[in-house]
């Protein structure tokens, strides 16, 4: 469901990386890593069309999938959130907002402008409420919660966007090894489970190797396979 065609990522024309093709199909929960400053972070924002590629393509779909393969140099910015949610490391101001609001922004790609939700908007909701276990937490103040706790009403906002695939950087990096397992846990069985591409960069070696299908490792030659 994601090609890379020499895909080749960087900053002002200085690549960090030899052209990248790969392709990635739904079901299957993978471990990105590298050292620091080899690109994972910036692989996953090309992917999702927040930062542009120096060359090369990225293809969404699959030629006999229900959704046709796109190029994301031609798809719309809302067709590619129906497309890829995406879990960054930077932790957002969310003010005074409840945990049930920013979950249901996970929803905005498919709302009309005024951003009012729907009937199947409020299941999609509840259900990643249902799916991450934090049903308890829709009327707590986001900023008040854990690091662990964030991270899993990120993966829920995520969930209620209801793509195909799902991006996440280092999502377990501010929590002790008990909060890892969990998260790392709920990914693989979200991966299995719905059927969706889960794509993690991550530097923790040890809990990506006990839940991840697959673990890329990102060098300055492109992926190899880790450990090799």
């Amino acid at each position: 469901m994601l090609q890379l065609n020499n895909l080749v990522i960087g900053y002002k024309n200085q690549p960090l990386t030899a052209p990248l093709s790969a392709s990635f199909t739904a079901g299957r929960l993978l471990a990105l890593v590298g050292r620091n400053g080899v690109g994972k972070s910036t692989l996953l924002r090309c992917i999702c069309g927040l930062q542009p590629a120096l060359s090369g393509d990225i293809v969404w779909g699959e030629a006999s999938g229900e959704k046709p393969q796109q190029n994301l140099n031609q798809m719309t910015r809302r067709e590619v959130a129906q497309c890829v949610a995406v879990v960054l490391t930077h932790r957002p101001n969310t003010g005074l907002l409840f945990v049930e609001d920013v979950v249901s922004m996970g929803r905005i790609p498919y709302t009309p402008i005024l951003g009012r939700l729907s009937v199947a908007d409020k299941q999609a909701v509840d259900q990643a409420f249902s799916q991450c276990g934090i049903e308890h937490m829709r009327r707590r103040v986001f900023s008040a919660l854990s690091d662990g706790e964030r991270s899993r009403v990120m993966i829920a906002k995520a969930l209620a966007q209801t793509t195909p695939a799902i991006l996440l950087d280092e999502p377990t990096a501010f929590l002790d090894y008990v909060a890892k397992d969990e998260i790392f846990s709920l990914l693989h069985d979200l991966a299995h489970e719905a059927r969706k591409l889960i794509f993690v960069s991550t530097h923790d070696i040890a809990t990506a190797q006990r839940f991840s299908d697959e673990m890329l490792e990102l060098t300055s030659r492109g992926f190899q396979p880790f450990g090799k």
